[in-house]
């Protein structure tokens, strides 16, 4: 009789303590679910950066951009190049000068390589994650994504034109692919050190004219080439022009 007892709460609590261990499990489960969306998805985030930005637009700037409304879980780092707004992904850690590197520094480096020899699909969902971030689905289509021509017109076509499609078939953004192009082949400016990066591009002014531009470049060194090629953009009537970078050069002196 007294082991029959003794059998009969020690089950009574084992069904108590599985019950117990289940709420747990869904609780835990359902406080997982939302900090991932807090982190991953950006248009559910409350916290704006809007505020930060208030006029602070430089006057090169026509219409007023209030800035980003959030950075995706701090997936994406700010800078200003030349009084222009920019976005990059990655610190990039030049290879000439820093030849050997281990853990995620050296992940982005390969990422960035990767997308010089055309494969695109990491850097679009990263702009496309951006975009749905900071600009409401039916802002997007008032943008336009263009690109900083590479040094010859099979590079660009092979880093570029499968990205933009992809990008702007993702986000309803306008796809400016055709507006800046490489007009004649040459070396990577990088390379030649030159002042003008842009004497080689080639653009269509009268489209580019009354458009709010997001213009990408795989790897921001100094800046100078997004620099000179948002003035032309904006010398051709564009609206404003913000920068994507995936990567963006630290040099450690």
């Amino acid at each position: 009789m007294l082991l029959a007892i003794i059998l009969h709460f020690a089950f009574s609590g084992l069904v108590i303590w599985g019950i117990i261990s289940l709420f747990r499990k869904k609780k835990k489960k359902r406080r997982w679910k939302r900090q991932r969306q807090e982190s991953c998805t950006p248009r559910q985030q409350s916290f704006s950066y809007a505020s930060r930005y208030q006029g602070s637009i430089l006057p090169v700037q026509k219409d007023k951009w209030t800035g980003l409304r959030n950075m995706v879980g701090g997936k994406f780092k700010e800078a200003r190049i030349g009084g222009y707004q920019t976005v990059y992904c990655f610190d990039y850690y030049p290879k000439n000068k820093y030849p050997v590197l281990n853990g995620i520094e050296a992940k982005h480096r390969e990422a960035i390589f990767k997308f010089k020899d055309g494969y695109y699909k990491q850097a679009a969902y990263l702009l496309g994650d951006f975009l749905k971030g900071n600009f409401w689905q039916n802002e997007r289509p008032e943008w336009t994504l263009c690109v900083i021509p590479a040094s010859t017109r099979a590079l660009h076509e092979k880093r570029y034109k499968a990205f933009c499609e992809a990008v702007c078939k993702d986000t309803d953004v306008q796809n400016g692919y055709e507006l800046l192009w490489p007009d004649i082949d040459r070396q990577d400016s990088r390379i030649r050190k030159e002042d003008d990066t842009t004497w080689s591009i080639g653009y269509d002014g009268a489209k580019i004219n009354d458009r709010k531009i997001i213009l990408f470049d795989d790897c921001a060194t100094r800046g100078v080439s997004f620099k000179q090629t948002a003035e032309i953009l904006m010398a051709c009537g564009a609206k404003s022009v913000i920068g994507f970078f995936l990567g963006k050069s630290v040099f450690i002196e």
